[in-house]
Order: structure tokens, then C-alpha cells, then sequence
């Protein structure tokens, strides 16, 4: 039975929180617009778009740190080592399931916001127009505050869930099997199965 290695999840947990930090910025600093008026229509004017960028970054750091994980435990279902059956091959199983839920919907969550953000609405409406309330025609379209903060959670999420995955998963490894010579001849070891 190998232990988990600390290297691992340090670098692991802090590419994660970095992304979860990141999508938290993004929530913040996303575009916000505002009606305008220059004499002659109204416009929406947007403030500078710093989220887009935020949400990418997170993006990134997200899968690094879930391509590490799943690079060192050969994705559960691709290793060549066995598995020990038993809780921590239960619990590895439904961690590893709940880490790439979690880690797809932080993902697209995260993408659909970066570009949502930077598609913006410059609808203009003209004064020319024969309506009562000109301003209450124009829709500045936003990202939602919900986008982003879903990604931030869904970050989350991920880390501890992979996090977890990563340690029953060491802890349920046997590795692969063992040789051991009786007189000379090389046999395989049964003694764990015994």
C-alpha cells in the first residue's frame, strides 16, 4: 500500500485555491454597463473587461491541477495497478466520479462567463424613434453574478474532491505484482490474497 504523497497535494491544493481566487475575481470584476446618453440616442457603456481574462486563468489552473491527479493515478480507470477491494476503492470511485462532475461544470461555467463577457450589446436607440420612454428600450445585456460565482464553487469542489479521490485512491493501490524467487525459480507472490 503506497501513502499519498504531501508534494502532490500541496501543489495540487494550491493550483485549485488559485483558480478557485481567480473565479472569485472574475465574479467581481466582471463588466458592468450602463446607459448612456449623447444627445442624439442612447448607448450602453461598458466598463473594462478584466473578468474574461480572470475566468480563463482559472480555467487553466483548474486543469493543470486536475491533469496532475489524474496523471499520477492513471485516471482510476486506465492504471495497470490493482486495486485493494474494500472502502477506500469505494469511496476512490465515488470521488473520482464527483471530481469530474464537478471539475466539467466549473469548466464550462468558467468558459461560457469569459465569453458572455466580452459579447456586449452597443444597441443604440435613437431619439428619432416614436416611443414614449426611448432609455427603457435599450437592454444592456451582462453575465449574470451567478455565473461566475457557480465556477468558483464548482472550483472548489473540485479541489476537495479530487484531493480526496487522490488519497483512498493511493491508499486502495496495491501496485503491481510482486515477484519472489522460491529456490532460484522466479514465482509471484500471492501473500496479500492469502
Amino acid at each position: 500500500m503506497r501513502s499519498p504523497s504531501w508534494l502532490v497535494i500541496g501543489a495540487t491544493f494550491l493550483l485549485d485555491i488559485v483558480a478557485f481566487g481567480l473565479a472569485i475575481g472574475a465574479e467581481t470584476q466582471r463588466s458592468k454597463a450602463t446607459k448612456e446618453n449623447d444627445g442624439i440616442s442612447f448607448y450602453c457603456q461598458y466598463t473594462h473587461d478584466r473578468a474574461s481574462g480572470l475566468a480563463i486563468g482559472a480555467l487553466l489552473f483548474l486543469l493543470v491541477g486536475q491533469a496532475i491527479v489524474m496523471g499520477l493515478t492513471s485516471c482510476f480507470c486506465c492504471g495497470s495497478a490493482t486495486y485493494k477491494p474494500g472502502k477506500a476503492r469505494v469511496w476512490a470511485i465515488i470521488f473520482f466520479t464527483l471530481s469530474w462532475i464537478s471539475f466539467i461544470i466549473a469548466e464550462l461555467c468558467l468558459l461560457v462567463g469569459a465569453r458572455l463577457n466580452t459579447i456586449r450589446t452597443h444597441a443604440i436607440v435613437n431619439f428619432s424613434d416614436e416611443t414614449d420612454d426611448l432609455e427603457d428600450e435599450l437592454h444592456c445585456k451582462q453575465v449574470k453574478k451567478s455565473l461566475f460565482g457557480a465556477g468558483a464553487a464548482f472550483s472548489f469542489l473540485t479541489l476537495l474532491f479530487s484531493e480526496l479521490y487522490y488519497v483512498f485512491i493511493t491508499k486502495a493501490s496495491e501496485g503491481s505484482w510482486q515477484q519472489s524467487y522460491n529456490n532460484g525459480a522466479p514465482t509471484i507472490s500471492m501473500s496479500s490474497y492469502s
